[in-house]
């Protein structure tokens, strides 16, 4: 495990826990989870997509460009992107995983959080941040 420590504003937060969601790899990069339901969600649509192994190939990056042009308001890339997802139903944070710091009650300031991640020093991390409420 390796610490993964975050600056992060409070802005006031009480009594809440945070969650980080994160994945391996660059923002822009879908998970193999995105692109294995994209590839299902398109060969049952008739674009041909290849099998649903998560596998971002040729026929997977055909199909998504086919797809893209039948949509007015897609560009027409080829990638799997925040919209094309979005346009085929696939939510953004599919295949992120998730660890969180127990319940933290904050004064106006910004903390320094430190979530412990599988040790993955040679590979970037693509992360969002979330906070619930506690309510008693």
């Amino acid at each position: 495990m390796q610490n993964f420590p975050i600056a992060f504003p409070t802005n006031g937060l009480k009594d809440c826990q945070v969650e980080l969601f994160y994945k391996e790899g660059g923002c822009k990069q879908p998970t193999k989870a995105m692109v294995a339901l994209a590839q299902e969600k398109l060969n049952r649509m008739g674009y041909t997509a290849g099998p649903a192994d998560g596998i971002y190939g040729n026929k997977t990056r055909q199909a998504i460009k086919r797809y893209q042009q039948t949509k007015n308001n897609l560009r027409n890339t080829g990638k799997l992107d925040d919209q094309t997802l979005e346009a085929l139903s696939i939510d953004t944070t599919i295949g992120y995983k998730k660890v969180w710091i127990d319940t933290l009650i904050f004064d106006n300031t910004t903390e320094k959080l430190t979530f412990n991640l599988p040790d993955r020093s040679d590979t970037q991390i693509c992360y969002s941040i979330w906070t619930k409420r506690l309510f008693k």
